[in-house]
């Protein structure tokens, strides 16, 4: 009876403490963003009994009442809970880093630990992603990623900006890393370049239409193995972009945002330009003044003498030097840029839209931009089991007067730069638009006000990204999501030219219409479970892009009636239209592996098939592995808050454009019978049996925190090689084709990447935060095509004698300058005793990539204010100062003040080798160099303070309507702080267009230094 009782005893005993036993459930979220947290440790305080958040922050466990939930993650402050009768149980944990967020999102928008990383990330938040920045999010990555290179745009609004993440690695092809919005990849082509150096036009890349206001955080993905699942168009790293979302509360969220920047040409942008004589040449070595021939400024010395005028306005020139006669073309450009974003939601549903309105007007007098950008993200839980995300982002721009380039007839700062310096600007303001522009330029260059306002371009987008995306729950260790995504653009390009114009002087009117869609489909299921000490994840996917662009291009030559612009308006009319589809086909997985929250071991694997391979090849297969360890949690480290240790090794695969495989036909309108264009073969034959590029990369990093996360490490090293190149290569005419297709080339890059942040000084109303960058890249070009030592990048023909931008065997030799040199052993190669022989074989100048990058950012904060700035540098390389060349050529610049009174003796050799001694005058001497290319390299090193704000938050009663509100000033581009001597008429950093043939400045719109204000108001 007694073992009865006590059976039953210890039986109601249990069933009490069942009873008294619950499920309590809840999200983990970071205080500082807001953003869940992924792989958060839910221990019962005293037990064995956890579990993990998963990769929304969610968890569930079973606690008894009376117990202690402890919440901990790496980087934060730990949390306990008593738990007394809670089911729901949210928790927002603290960071306590100096601003590394412990949670990043990785390929597919997979959110990870930092810490379980075999590969090294940089992580932007929205803080940084400044308005000081110009409204692009782009530069608001200059300086704050290493190993990050991004070159200045070279034209007026709209133009594009080249980033390359770890050193070139293609050829020929494409080193743009891959951009992503939301887990969705998007298109970054440019529209168009033009070829040459007259026919050169930028529209920008379509990175330029992210909108800085509705950005969260970026992730820069360095390099294949951080970005391997993503597939080849990851082979050079990928940009990860997550928009902002909708809040939880019930209260209607608003959020007003106003920024006004005011771009300023600065003299530091602007040539040297000489102002002692005069429009003219030397006549018999005597400076004479000449309008009918030239419109160098050789002559004679300005003094104020009544001459004969070039303009049909007025009867008498005053020849006196006109200083500002450039800097007072341009204007000050205003950039004015408007949100207002509302967000709402609860438990179910949350919700986000946004309006942003710019307004721009740049600093070339006509070329001015609208752009509208409508935001509205959603996410709802349809059930316990299933929730919905979707995202529509419609973005619609108009840019006018848009920029022409180098040495274009229209473009503005060739007409500009190239004025005599006794022009006046009043007396260019009065011209007669049908007849030539008046001006007193002989040549093809034109009055600038004449290109300004009588040439258009203008560019209108209509662009719209979106996705969809189901989440399941199957249970607490499985999920799955399947999504849909496109990104549809269309550009309409019109150029106007109209009536009067120098080399057009009928008119000449030309509308493109460019269409691209690309559309992704994926699925994938994730499994997340801990056993013991080992945590598992496995991730299983597929998914399909596609991609369609269309090109409907119109031209009509010599106007009807001047300023109707249709097509029906011109006497001759051409018109074509091309298109071209590709797909591609892919399965993917990944394993990750933690034990014991040291060691972490991850592995991917995916599968490609694209439609522009053949079909032997079209298949590709590339794994990832990499593997890290944090030795801090296995010994006891004094001063050491964290020491983690990373290896990785992944491959990509990478294909080719459409319609290579086989040669193509296309009407050719420069042959024909009887009026009609004949079928004519592309200039390249097809291949068909392309392999597909391959890049293996290995990588090690180093990661260090100490002093209570007052001191942060992070070091990379990188060795990554591309192989299989597809090359174009130039053939023989007589085979009735100019180029051909290869599989060939190996390219190296290897490097080293540091990142070192301190906090000098951390008190309750003082902190400073300091973030050093350093980046140092390699390039080797192991191997070409046999017999082939060189492989052009671009050839400028007509710049400096000839300029080749070239990829050669050998270390550093991607990017090699090459062009005429002014001596040959030492010696000057002299045609006679009054002129330079301009027959120098061409050599090795000099190489666009640099040594180094730096940046060197500092948040100083004082109670309510935040001060910021970023010093960035270009350690090394070379670029071509073609502007220099052309100014000089034409006596423009200050250099060519030397040898104007006394001319130049220059000793030499002639043709035969035999000894020679040359007397020429300024002109001479100054016309003779401008055929040479080396005259003309310089060190593009420079530092500068690029961006610098100063914020002030205001105090608001908790109880107040308003929530948050500061101002800032804002500026960027401010100053050089060093600028090599040769370079210090041009800014070295501007890049031209997002392809491979840089190195080089020629009549690009001068950089401006921008400074405004921020006012924001949160409600």
């Amino acid at each position: 009876m007694r073992k009865l009782m006590f059976v039953s005893l210890l039986m109601l005993s249990a069933l009490i403490t069942f009873a008294q036993s619950s499920r309590v459930r809840g999200k983990v979220t970071g205080k500082s963003d807001g953003l869940s947290l992924p792989g958060v440790n839910v221990v019962v305080k005293g037990t064995t009994t956890g579990t993990i958040t998963d990769l929304d922050g969610n968890y569930e466990i079973e606690v008894q009442k009376n117990q202690s939930l402890v919440f901990s993650f790496l980087g934060y402050t730990s949390q306990e809970v008593l738990i007394v009768d809670q089911t729901e149980l949210d928790i927002i944990l603290e960071s306590s880093s100096i601003g590394m967020d412990e949670v990043v999102v990785t390929a597919l928008g997979i959110k990870r630990e930092e810490k379980s990383l075999g590969y090294g990330v940089s992580k932007v938040d929205k803080e940084e992603i400044s308005p000081a920045t110009g409204g692009s999010v782009l530069n608001s990555l200059q300086g704050k990623v290493a190993g990050l290179d991004l070159g200045s745009s070279q034209g007026g609004l709209g133009t594009s900006s080249r980033v390359v993440l770890r050193g070139n690695s293609s050829i020929s092809g494409n080193n743009q890393p891959l951009y992503v919005i939301d887990g969705i990849p998007m298109t970054n082509e440019n529209v168009s370049e033009g070829q040459g150096v007259y026919d050169r036009k930028d529209f920008g890349s379509g990175a330029l239409d992210i909108n800085p206001d509705d950005v969260e955080n970026i992730t820069v993905l360095k390099g294949p193995n951080a970005a391997a699942l993503y597939g080849s168009r990851a082979q050079n790293g990928a940009i990860i972009i997550t928009t902002k979302s909708g809040s939880k509360d019930n209260r209607l969220g608003v959020e007003i945002s106003s920024t006004t920047m005011f771009d300023v040409v600065g003299e530091q942008y602007l040539p040297k330009f000489q102002n002692k004589y005069g429009q003219g040449k030397y006549d018999n070595n005597i400076p004479t003044y000449d309008i009918s021939t030239t419109s160098s400024s050789w002559g004679p010395e300005m003094t104020g003498q009544s001459l004969t005028s070039w303009s049909g306005f007025e009867d008498k020139l005053v020849y006196s030097p006109q200083n500002d006669n450039v800097k007072n073309f341009f204007r000050t450009g205003v950039k004015s840029t408007n949100t207002i974003a509302l967000s709402k939601g609860n438990e179910n549903v949350s919700s986000r839209f946004s309006y942003t309105n710019t307004s721009s007007k740049g600093v070339l007098p006509g070329n001015d931009q609208k752009k509208h950008n409508l935001f509205l993200k959603s996410n709802m839980k349809l059930a316990n089991w299933l929730k919905l995300d979707a995202k529509a982002n419609y973005i619609t721009q108009e840019t006018e007067g848009g920029t022409w380039l180098g040495e274009a007839t229209s473009n503005a700062i060739y007409g500009l730069f190239m004025l005599p310096r006794n022009t006046n600007l009043n007396s260019l303001k009065k011209y007669n638009y049908m007849d030539t522009p008046n001006d007193p330029l002989v040549g093809t260059q034109m009055n600038p006000y004449w290109t300004t306002k009588q040439d258009e371009m203008i560019n209108k987008k209509d662009r719209f990204i979106g996705f969809a995306k189901l989440d399941f729950k199957i249970n607490e260790w499985f999920k799955a999501f399947a999504r849909v995504g496109t990104d549809y653009s269309v550009n309409t390009i019109e150029e106007r030219y109209n009536v009067g114009h120098k080399q057009l002087s009928t008119g000449k009117w030309v509308k493109n219409d460019y269409t691209t869609q690309e559309t992704n489909m994926d699925v994938l299921g994730m499994f997340n479970k801990t056993f013991d000490k080992l945590s598992v994840g496995v991730n299983v996917g597929a998914s399909i892009q596609k991609l369609r662009n269309s090109v409907t291009f119109n031209q009509g030559i010599k106007a009807i009636s001047n300023g109707f612009w249709n097509i029906q308006n011109f006497e001759t009319k051409s018109s074509a239209y091309n298109t071209y589809e590709k797909e591609v086909q892919s399965v993917y997985s990944s394993v990750n592996l933690g034990y014991d929250n040291f060691l972490y071991l991850d592995a991917s694997f995916r599968n490609d098939w694209s439609s522009t391979l053949p079909s032997d090849n079209r298949s590709y297969f590339y794994p990832a592995f990499s593997l890290s360890m944090i030795a801090s949690e296995l010994m006891e480290l004094e001063q050491i808050d964290f020491m983690k240790f990373r290896l990785g090794y992944a491959q990509v695969g990478n294909d080719t454009d459409p319609y290579r495989l086989a040669t193509t036909l296309q009407a050719n309108t420069l042959i024909s019978h009887e009026g009609q264009p004949l079928i004519d073969a592309s200039e390249v034959p097809g291949v068909p049996n392309l392999k597909p590029e391959r890049t293996s990369s290995f990588e090690a990093g180093f990661e260090l925190r100490a002093l209570n996360n007052r001191v942060f490490l992070d070091l990379n090293y990188y060795d990554q090689t591309t192989k299989n190149q597809i090359l174009e290569t130039p053939v023989s005419m007589a085979s009735s084709y100019k180029k051909k297709l290869l599989n060939a080339g190996k390219v190296k890059n290897s490097g080293l990447e540091l990142m070192l942040g301190i906090t000098p000084v951390k008190n309750e109303d003082f902190e400073w935060e300091s973030t050093f960058t350093y980046a140092k890249n390699t390039t080797e070009i192991v191997e070409l095509y046999e017999g082939i030592d060189q492989q052009l990048l671009s050839n400028i023909e007509d710049l400096a004698g000839g300029i080749q931008i070239v990829a050669e065997k050998g270390k550093n030799g991607y990017g090699n300058i090459y062009g005429k040199a002014l001596k040959v052993d030492g010696k000057y190669l002299l045609a006679d005793a009054t002129s330079f022989d301009t027959g120098t074989p061409n050599k090795k100048l000099g190489n666009f990539n640099p040594d180094a990058l730096l940046g060197w950012m500092n948040t100083i904060k004082y109670k309510q204010f935040s001060f910021k700035f970023l010093i960035d540098a270009r350690i090394g390389g070379e670029v071509l100062n073609g502007t220099s060349a052309i100014l000089s050529q034409a006596g423009i610049t200050e250099n060519t003040l030397q040898y104007r009174e006394s001319g130049v003796e220059l000793s030499g050799v002639n043709s035969a080798g035999e000894a020679i001694t040359a007397n020429m005058n300024a002109q001479t001497y100054w016309s003779g160099l401008a055929n040479y290319g080396e005259p003309w390299i310089v060190d593009a090193t420079n530092v500068r303070l690029k961006e610098l704000s100063l914020t002030y938050n205001f105090k608001l009663d908790p109880n107040s309507i308003v929530k948050g509100f500061s101002l800032a000033f804002n500026a960027y581009n401010l100053t050089f702080l060093y600028r090599a001597e040769g370079a210090k008429d041009i800014d070295p950093n501007q890049s031209w267009g997002i392809g491979n043939g840089q190195g080089y400045n020629l009549l690009n719109v001068p950089s401006a230094s921008s400074y405004g204000f921020t006012a924001k108001l949160k409600f």
